[in-house]
């Protein structure tokens, strides 16, 4: 009788030894490294993605598959999940004061964004101009205009933006004092007239003893 040795080919594992996934940075970056006996020169290697290298790249986020194929068509399989991150940080402004002539500088607030180390911030005036703090939550500007702020997330490089409206009411009122009068011997009061102005009173002097004054008086527009 003789004897018949039946062996069985090796075991196929692959499996997958590293992956990257994708984010704002770079949406297409994705790629995985799939492992397996390539020592066994009749082993085949399929990807779902239609590869014909061992270590795809280049990859959107998605499940991959790789299957491995021997000498007998075998085959055994391992699956390759590339992640993304695309999560968006927060950007977030408040109501900001009029500029006006009491309060020259406004100071913005976008204290309701994301914060932390992993946050840039960059504020862009369009337009107005920004005094300082251009790259925090809460620049100092000094005119009239719309404040965008940008917010990114370090992590994935993804951004947001939110607006400011920052208005102006420092337009100075209309002052005007009317003609020159002249206090003499015969005329010893004169009235002066400011109703020429925005907010206007009208004033009366009279002589008392000097020979002539200069007189002045202040508007401030309520």
């Amino acid at each position: 009788m003789s004897k018949i040795t039946v062996s069985s080919p090796p075991a196929l594992a692959p499996s997958i030894v590293s992956i990257q996934g994708v984010n704002c940075f770079n949406a297409n970056g994705g790629q995985y490294q799939p492992k397996c006996n390539w020592r066994n020169t009749q082993l085949r290697l399929s990807l779902s993605n239609a590869a014909t290298v061992q270590d795809p790249q280049n990859l959107a986020a998605g499940t991959y598959t790789v299957t491995i194929t021997d000498g007998n068509n075998c085959t055994m399989t391992a699956t390759a999940v590339v992640p993304s991150d695309f999560a968006a940080p927060t950007a977030s402004t408040s109501p900001p004061n009029s500029i006006t002539c009491s309060l020259p500088n406004v100071t913005l607030d976008g204290t309701g964004s994301g914060s932390g180390p992993n946050f840039s911030y960059n504020w862009v005036a369009s337009p107005g101009n920004i005094v300082s703090g251009s790259t925090t939550l809460n620049p100092i500007v000094n005119q009239s205009g719309t404040y965008i702020l940008t917010v990114q997330n370090l992590t994935n490089g993804c951004t947001s933006s939110a607006s400011s409206v920052v208005d102006a009411n420092n337009t100075p009122p209309t002052a005007s004092a009317g003609p020159n009068a002249t206090l003499t011997c015969a005329a010893t009061n004169v009235s002066l007239d400011g109703s020429g102005s925005k907010y206007w009173r009208q004033f009366y002097v009279s002589l008392d003893g000097f020979s002539g004054r200069n007189y002045s008086w202040r508007f401030n527009d309520p």
